[in-house]
């Protein structure tokens, strides 16, 4: 697990797997949660979480702002890919 957990997790895969996608990881800690901002050159930036008692990662941010992504690493960036218009490898 990294130090970000789950939202670490999937900015790694999204790294690997989504070329043309930047992504920026931080720390909110006032709240002691991570979070994921994602863009693309065109769309205005998003971000995504980690719900705890849900066990899903979702959009915070964006035209889809309280969406689920998925539980897991690999449907999440599928995901993120397909929201964002862009290829995943």
């Amino acid at each position: 697990m990294t130090p970000f957990g789950p939202v670490g997790l999937l900015c790694d895969e999204l790294r690997l797997r989504v070329p043309g996608l930047e992504t920026v990881l931080r720390c909110d800690e006032g709240r002691v949660s991570s979070y994921l901002k994602v863009a693309r050159p065109g769309i205005e930036p998003r971000v995504i979480v980690w719900d705890r008692r849900r066990g899903v990662y979702q959009w915070k941010t964006g035209p889809d702002a309280g969406g689920q992504l998925g539980a897991d690493v690999d449907q999440a960036a599928v995901a993120v890919a397909v929201a964002l218009g862009l290829s995943i490898l």
